[in-house]
C-alpha cells in the first residue's frame, strides 16, 4: 500500500511528458531563432535579438527544470508566460506563412506543443503531485 510520502516521490507520467514537450518547444525555438537570424542577417545585426532569445530560453529551461523537480510556483509562472506568448506569437507566425512557410509551421507546432504541455500540467495527477511537494516561491533551491 502506498503511503502519502511514497506518492509525493512518484512523478506522474503527465509531468514527465509535459517536461519532455517543453524541452522540445525550447529546441524548436532554437531552430526558429537560427532561421530568423539567417533570414535577416544582411539587413541588421542579430545581437539584441539573440540576447533576448537567450534570456527567454535560459528562463524557460530553468522553469521546466523546476517543474520536473516539483515546484508548483514554476508551473504557474509558465502558465503566465503562455498567456502572454499566445497573442504575441500567433500574429507574427501568421505573417510569416507567406515568406517562410517552414518557419510558420514550426511556430504553430511549437505553440501547439506548449499548449498541450500546459494542459498536461493542469490535469489532476499533475496538480496533486505538484501541490503535494509543498514548494513555495521562497524555496528556490
Amino acid at each position: 500500500m502506498d503511503t502519502a510520502e511514497d506518492q509525493k516521490l512518484v512523478k506522474p507520467a503527465t509531468i514527465s511528458l509535459a517536461v519532455l514537450l517543453m524541452y522540445a518547444v525550447v529546441a524548436v525555438g532554437f531552430l526558429r531563432t537560427g532561421m530568423t537570424v539567417g533570414r535577416h542577417l544582411d539587413v541588421r545585426t542579430p545581437y539584441m535579438y539573440l540576447g533576448s532569445k537567450a534570456l527567454v530560453y535560459v528562463l524557460s529551461v530553468f522553469l521546466i527544470y523546476k517543474i520536473s523537480k516539483g515546484y508548483n510556483w514554476a508551473r504557474w509562472t509558465l502558465m503566465a508566460i503562455l498567456a502572454v506568448s499566445i497573442p504575441l506569437g500567433v500574429l507574427p507566425t501568421l505573417d510569416s506563412i507567406e515568406h517562410s512557410p517552414l518557419h510558420a509551421q514550426l511556430g504553430f507546432a511549437q505553440l501547439g506543443a506548449f499548449v498541450f504541455a500546459a494542459f498536461l500540467l493542469l490535469l489532476p495527477p499533475s496538480s496533486k503531485w505538484l501541490k503535494s511537494r509543498g514548494s513555495t516561491p521562497g524555496e528556490l533551491q
